[in-house]
């Protein structure tokens, strides 16, 4: 039976299964194998694809895989994950067992009339809770206190319209995820040790509903175990940056920063930098620009300006405070990264080193080094880079190492006339024109 139903859901929904499974992270690794996608999916390896399915049939309750079908389907949707293959089959089995139920209270008994599995969650939730005695209410407050009291769990934050609650053990994220899909509550195959390694699980208890934040997996999930859109919860429930603004500035995590900082401000733009998967929103990532401009610029700072100039200089010169931009310090990294702009710089800000950065990257600049820093090493280094910067060489410093080494630097004789033009002593001039003329 099992062997012609899946054949069946292969050739129908192949491809479809193929793309889930490459982009869901909870998908061992086996069934990644490299000759598993095929670009003709007429030619797709379907015994992988019913190795798979074998799989997902734990979640059917029925002998002859009555529901197989609607749980690839609601997965190749992106409805859950691998991961949540257990919740999926408690879920499909207490539809299974309302069934006489659904049918006396007129609601469908055909599950593909149901578009997701958080449909079927709801609607045997509500029969699971509808008749929960005083007495099992009362046990749970106890066993939530007892787990507290244990130190399996502790309050973040308790507020007037949310609660923030940590667990610490898996047994504290099942009692405090009842009435939720998450994998980190399931009885089974329950994933919370795997979160957890990584960082805390937040728990929010609201008038709405449960919530769960996992900052370093980037997970903001409903209670149905989708993700929520923060800018319209944060407005609802304004008391989730007081609950979460510590560790909003130290990972800059901007929305939930009761007031955006400089360090939570450098953090953000660190985070930017060294991570493509930060998402501020579900609609969208920030870049660098995006962040400077979303935060008032009173928040910016020396270091800020340096990391935005390492960055993207013609960005820094853009939207740091002019106030920032006229530190030596700023205009010293602006112009290791943008030599031209030392003719307008402040002279004061030079240094041997920064003179030593831009002329090894343009040294026609040095016409705007002061003269006092123009060293023989770097004059000669600049000459013999580009031979036409002799004529930028005070006369007191166009000693005959620098010409003969402005000379040496190129073969063509027009260039060679041009460099004599430049040398200031005549005599020295005279005597370079006659020695070009014999060589010739």
């Amino acid at each position: 039976m099992f062997e012609a139903r899946a054949m069946y859901i292969a050739q129908a929904m192949g491809a479809k299964v193929v793309k889930s499974i490459e982009r869901d992270r909870t998908v061992p690794k086996s069934f990644k194998k490299k000759d598993f996608v095929l670009a003709d999916t007429s030619n797709l390896d379907l015994s992988t694809i019913i190795t798979f399915l074998d799989r997902l049939k734990q979640a059917d309750p029925t002998p002859n895989h009555q529901y197989l079908q609607w749980i690839t389907k609601r997965y190749c949707e992106g409805d859950f994950h691998f991961e949540d293959l257990e919740r999926v089959k408690d879920e499909v089995e207490a539809f299974h067992n309302y069934k006489p139920r659904l049918k006396r209270d007129r609601k469908p008994t055909d599950i593909n009339q149901y578009k997701s599995t958080a449909e079927v969650f709801a609607l045997v939730e509500d029969y699971r809770t509808e008749n929960v005695a005083p007495s099992q209410k009362e046990a749970g407050r106890r066993q939530e206190h007892q787990l507290i009291v244990d130190g399996k769990a502790y309050w973040k934050y308790q507020g007037e319209t949310i609660k923030v609650i940590v667990p610490r053990t898996k047994e504290a994220a099942i009692h405090f995820g009842k009435g939720t899909r998450w994998c980190t509550s399931a009885t089974q195959r329950n994933y919370f040790d795997i979160y957890n390694k990584e960082g805390p699980l937040y728990i929010i208890m609201s008038d709405s509903g449960k919530y769960q934040f996992h900052f370093q997996s980037h997970q903001y999930m409903t209670a149905l175990d989708q993700r929520v859109t923060l800018g319209p919860l944060i407005k609802q429930y304004p008391e989730l940056k007081d609950a979460f603004d510590d560790i909003a500035q130290s990972i800059g995590f901007i929305p939930l920063m009761k007031i955006v900082t400089s360090e939570g401000l450098l953090a953000a733009l660190q985070s930017s930098l060294t991570s493509r998967n930060v998402q501020y929103f579900q609609d969208g990532f920030l870049s660098i620009a995006d962040l400077l401009d979303c935060v008032d610029k009173r928040a910016q700072n020396e270091k800020i300006a340096l990391l935005v100039v390492g960055h993207d200089p013609s960005l820094a010169l853009r939207l740091i405070r002019p106030d920032l931009q006229q530190l030596a310090s700023f205009q010293s990294a602006i112009i290791e990264r943008r030599p031209e702009l030392l003719q307008s710089a402040n002279p004061a800000i030079q240094t041997p080193q920064l003179v030593s950065a831009v002329l090894r990257r343009a040294p026609t600049m040095l016409r705007y080094v002061r003269h006092d820093l123009m060293e023989k090493s770097l004059l000669l280094e600049a000459v013999k880079t580009t031979p036409e910067v002799l004529g930028q060489v005070p006369i007191h410093l166009q000693d005959i190492d620098v010409i003969k080494c402005a000379m040496r630097a190129t073969t063509n004789r027009n260039t060679k006339r041009r460099l004599i033009n430049m040398v200031h002593d005549l005599k020295l001039r005279k005597y370079l024109s006659d020695a070009l003329k014999e060589a010739s």
